[in-house]
């Protein structure tokens, strides 16, 4: 298994194993647990609970000062509004429209060196596709991830950027729940545990 494979089964694996809940109780425990974690994670929190609505869960988080976000999620369309004082934006994933499966191959060989957090800085700190806020410090260090496809995921994402002082220290939290043993067992990562609220 060349690096990029085990590292591309590795993304597969967390994703499928904290980021996707499965529609009604197991959504809604999520969201709760995520907006917790905003009121504890962000400065200057704005949040609104999650309540769920005939299109879907419907939420607010961010930060007042930085980036606020009001959501969607839905069965077929998730929609994300990102919002500015004098800017906004939408994000949006349609499951309906075309795009290439992800490979079902999960199984990781063994965890090298460096895999845990190539992985979980390419999902959460650096995503490769990526949009910013802002052009000037510190705000261009918020990038918003625009290649994630797993509404859950862009939540988490988007959450983590608005407090960069932190976000080495939630990388770390991460690399922690995200080991060998981990990757041995792919057990579900229950999202109190995800999000550090055990």
């Amino acid at each position: 298994m060349t690096t990029d494979e085990r590292r591309t089964h590795m993304w597969q694996a967390i994703v499928r194993r904290a980021f996707q809940p499965q529609y009604g109780r197991e959504q809604a425990k999520w969201l709760r647990c995520f907006t917790q974690s905003v009121l504890q994670y962000v400065d200057n929190p704005d949040s609104q609970s999650p309540r769920l609505t005939p299109t879907g869960w419907r939420g607010r988080f961010g930060n007042r000062s930085l980036l606020v976000c009001e959501y969607l999620i839905g069965p077929e369309r998730s929609q994300f509004d990102l919002l500015r004082p004098d800017w906004r934006a939408q994000y949006g994933i349609d499951v309906t429209a075309f795009a290439p499966i992800s490979g079902a191959d999960e199984t990781v060989d063994s965890v090298a060196p460096g895999d845990v957090d190539c992985v979980l800085r390419g999902m959460l700190e650096h995503p490769r596709v990526h949009l910013h806020v802002h052009e000037d410090p510190p705000d261009r260090e918020v990038r918003i991830a625009t290649g994630l496809a797993m509404p859950y995921l862009f939540l988490f994402q988007l959450c983590r950027q608005l407090c960069p002082r932190r976000r080495e220290g939630e990388l770390n939290r991460l690399s922690g729940i995200f080991t060998q043993a981990w990757f041995d067992r792919r057990d579900p990562v229950t999202p109190s545990h995800l999000f550090g609220l055990q």
